[in-house]
């Protein structure tokens, strides 16, 4: 049987001949329409297969819509109406993809990018002129990533194979790095980290301080966090005078407008998380700040809770609010009217979160030397040190499936590369503030997570949140 060694897509590129491709193609039709047999959507790509010889007997490239064309009518022949038809709503999308994809004036030189990803990615991460034209591809996009990120290798023999594995890890769609790795490297201020968090102390000169600091960061398309705790609370003394403070929240607002304000290239705002201790007098106007709409649209507020605090819900004990500035108790609550207040509101509104500064700093190797950790990123998910960044990126689980099965020795591998790359950003990274430069390649704090949990179970046939879907999680964490 001579088939053809290669295929001629819509943009004129040309791919090797894979007939699983067709396989698939069919099986998805068909599951789309109550398809249960997938052995019978493998026999009918063999006969489309065969088809195909008998009609082009010649190994010189034949076009997708050729191949198409063949699957059509074998389904026709074998009586598949509702699969067929399927397949061709299927094939019409695609078609409308593409001339939308033209549209954009973005060449998908990887090969696999929607439009969806192609807009973003145009929007957002490619290299523009001073007229904002694009002029990079999806393609030099990832080359330029890699080959930055490689230089922090110590041999020119070593960056060249490093800045090739960094490629292919991305060209295949196992690892991406953070959104700032692609859209900074190979700039004259190479600004890749995601995530950092500032020190609010309780003085005009600190706060402003912090104020330009954390701004410049958004500028250069950083998030911030900040811990407020140790702001003396609204309506307090200033410099002997009585009922000056403005209090914690009403500086969390000024820390918000710049969010806005600052924005880096693709319109990109960055984001804030504002953390107040549970013992701060005040928690209950931190707790509901957020009911009115607009109030800190670009921040995340969450508690700062203690074991001490959850024992006292746990045993409905009083609690004590101590300002910060005196070390006094200026009033005695139950702890459960704070829980309860916070529960409401996390319902009403999706504020406050959660943070467990005590669960934290448990489990912080780096207390004894630093001291304990008191706030976290935008999204809460890494406790950090002031000046402290992390540099983020992702595993795509369903880059891992291989003839139905998971390949767990190909996530070995590519978390082994995808590692080596984001310490490599660390040493390859420009930051905007003294105390970053400092503290970031000491802490060398990396993280790496996944996303494409629920396609990866729709692709292995295990229902989402069975026990065979938990114990799947559990060995893939």
């Amino acid at each position: 049987m001579t088939l053809p060694k290669f295929v001629i897509k819509r943009d004129g590129r040309l791919e090797p001949f894979n007939s699983e491709k067709i396989s698939n193609s069919i099986w998805t039709a068909a599951r789309n329409v109550g398809g249960k047999d997938k052995k019978l959507a493998e026999e009918i790509a063999q006969e489309v297969i065969t088809y195909l010889a008998d009609i082009y007997p010649t190994e010189k490239p034949i076009t997708t819509a050729d191949i198409g064309s063949a699957v059509e009518r074998v389904l026709v022949n074998k009586g598949h109406y509702t699969t067929v038809k399927e397949f061709i709503i299927s094939r019409e999308r695609k078609r409308e993809q593409y001339t939308r994809k033209l549209k954009l004036g973005i060449i998908d030189d990887i090969g696999h990018l929607d439009y969806n990803s192609l807009f973003i990615l145009k929007e957002r991460y490619l290299l523009k002129d001073e007229r904002g034209k694009t002029i990079e591809t999806p393609k030099k996009m990832l080359e330029r990533v890699a080959n930055f990120v490689g230089k922090a290798e110590k041999t020119p023999a070593l960056q060249k194979k490093w800045s090739k594995e960094f490629y292919r890890i991305m060209a295949e769609w196992g690892f991406l790095p953070g959104t700032r790795v692609l859209a900074n490297a190979g700039k004259d201020k190479p600004q890749m980290a995601n995530c950092f968090v500032f020190e609010i102390k309780d003085s005009i000169d600190d706060i402003f301080k912090t104020l330009y600091e954390s701004s410049v960061t958004k500028k250069h398309g950083g998030g911030c966090g900040y811990n407020f705790s140790k702001i003396r609370p609204r309506g307090d003394s200033v410099g002997g005078e009585p009922d000056l403070a403005a209090g914690p929240i009403e500086l969390m607002k000024m820390f918000d407008l710049p969010t806005s304000i600052f924005r880096q290239q693709g319109r990109y705002e960055s984001g804030n998380m504002a953390v107040l201790n549970v013992n701060h007098p005040d928690i209950l106007e931190f707790i509901n700040c957020k009911e009115k709409d607009g109030i800190l649209s670009k921040t995340n507020i969450s508690i700062g809770i203690t074991d001490d605090f959850m024992e006292a819900v746990k045993k409905d004990k009083n609690w004590d609010l101590i300002n910060p500035r005196t070390g006094q108790v200026t009033n005695t609550l139950k702890a459960r009217a704070i829980w309860e207040l916070a529960v409401t509101y996390a319902h009403r509104t999706g504020d406050p979160g959660l943070i467990f500064i005590d669960r934290i700093n448990r489990d912080n190797p780096l207390k004894k030397a630093f001291g304990p950790i008191q706030a976290t990123n935008p999204c809460g998910e890494i406790p950090q040190y002031p000046y402290e960044s992390c540099n983020l990126g992702y595993l795509n689980l369903t880059s891992f499936v291989e003839d139905g099965k998971f390949n767990f020795k190909k996530l070995a591998e590519t978390s082994k590369v995808a590692t080596r790359f984001m310490d490599n950003v660390i040493d390859t990274s420009w930051f905007p503030v003294e105390g970053q430069r400092k503290a970031i390649p000491s802490y060398r704090r990396i993280g790496i997570g996944v996303v494409g949990l629920a396609d990866l179970l729709t692709e292995l046939e295990i229902p989402y949140g069975s026990e065979e879907s938990f114990k799947l999680s559990e060995k893939l964490s």
